[in-house]
């Protein structure tokens, strides 16, 4: 069952297509033989991503959504392909992934149980050759969100605090709502997977304080 919100975003989502294009051309989303949409909700980016590179995959954990990304992918194009999963879990090997020479992980990895887990597995999809665009969202997004007229927003931002003081204490937490991550650590975790950074700043889609986004390219180690 969709919400009020999920229509909403959902409609939003669609209106941009333009400006999403923008932004992948930026990011150097194009022209790649295959792509994979991490957390691809309705299918606005992979639908998007699918008029610029050879293939898409888009995965998505919300069956509704997911749905609904099958149903635009098969009225509008042949070439992307949707599977219902946990991006925390990416079953490479059960649904044949492969490898990746672009990857987009848009709103997304901030919403997982375990990001530096999740990120760990978008960077072994990843081919030599490839980029990532990632983005995340540091408290003082969150901070922003509870300023907002609108109430939903309001309400997630609150919750997603209180859901990072639990996690900070040891108890059950949500993802939800979110889960702040700092600029800091995600940046020492790139580092660790050999995963340098091409560009960063504010995420020129999202807009909101405190979301940063990141090109990312694989490190290749040459021995010789």
């Amino acid at each position: 069952m969709l919400t009020e919100f999920d229509l909403m975003y959902m409609g939003r989502s669609y209106a941009r297509l333009p400006l999403y294009k923008e932004a992948l051309e930026k990011w150097g989303l194009i022209h790649r033989n295959r792509v994979l949409d991490a957390g691809c909700g309705y299918g606005a980016w992979t639908f998007t991503l699918s008029k610029l590179n050879n293939s898409v995959i888009g995965i998505e954990r919300d069956g509704n959504k997911s749905n609904i990304s099958m149903q635009l992918a098969e009225e509008n194009t042949q070439n992307i392909d949707i599977y219902t999963c946990d991006i925390e879990s990416l079953p490479g090997k059960a649904y044949g992934l492969g490898k990746f020479d672009g990857i987009l992980c848009f709103h997304t990895i901030y919403y997982t149980h375990d990001w530096k887990k999740t990120l760990k597995s978008l960077a072994s999809l990843m081919t030599p050759n490839g980029i990532m665009y990632i983005n995340i969202a540091t408290l003082d997004c969150f901070i922003h969100m509870i300023s907002s007229g609108d109430k939903t927003t309001r309400q997630m931002g609150i919750d997603a605090i209180n859901d990072a003081k639990r996690k900070e204490k040891g108890l059950e937490y949500e993802t939800m709502s979110g889960l702040p991550i700092e600029k800091e650590e995600f940046e020492e975790e790139l580092t660790k997977l050999n995963l340098v950074i091409d560009g960063s700043g504010h995420d020129i889609i999202a807009r909101h304080p405190g979301v940063i986004g990141y090109v990312v390219k694989k490190c290749v180690h040459n021995d010789m």
